[in-house]
């Protein structure tokens, strides 16, 4: 019989995960005005990396700024008017000022609640790709100190 594994870590992934867009302050950014359209834009996201992994996957090259395919993927399954450059660099720009991926859900407060040092025991951690304001971002989100 195999001895049981003790479990001392787990590790959550901060984008998608913990922290999704925040998406008044981006559906401001782009203007777009119209019905619908946090709830539009947030599931807009779940397209648009899903495209995103599709490229890397069959290792496409990239023309242009990734960047700005990215908004425009995302605003093409909203159902949005495409940025233009000047709007893709607001994002940016506003993005690098303060993390446009900077909420979180109840979902992700009562999991991270429940695993900690203080229910469950373990110690959680958080993986990132991101630009190193994640720590920041997370306890403005209400998940820093988990």
């Amino acid at each position: 019989m195999a001895a049981k594994q003790s479990i001392d870590w787990v590790f959550f992934d901060a984008g998608g995960t913990l922290l999704f867009l925040d998406p008044e302050r981006v559906v401001d950014l782009l203007d777009a005005r119209v019905d619908g359209a946090s709830s539009r834009l947030q599931s807009a996201w779940y397209h648009a990396m899903l495209a995103f992994d599709e490229r890397v996957l069959r290792k496409e090259k990239q023309e242009g700024s990734l960047w700005l395919w990215f908004w425009r993927e995302i605003c093409r399954a909203a159902a949005f008017e495409p940025p233009s450059e000047e709007t893709a660099k607001r994002l940016w720009e506003e993005n690098l000022r303060r993390n446009l991926w900077s909420r979180t859900t109840p979902e992700a407060l009562r999991v991270t609640e429940a695993l900690g040092p203080a229910a469950a025991g373990y110690r959680l951690g958080v993986i990132s790709n991101s630009d190193g304001s994640v720590a920041e971002t997370l306890v403005t989100a209400g998940l820093g100190g988990r």
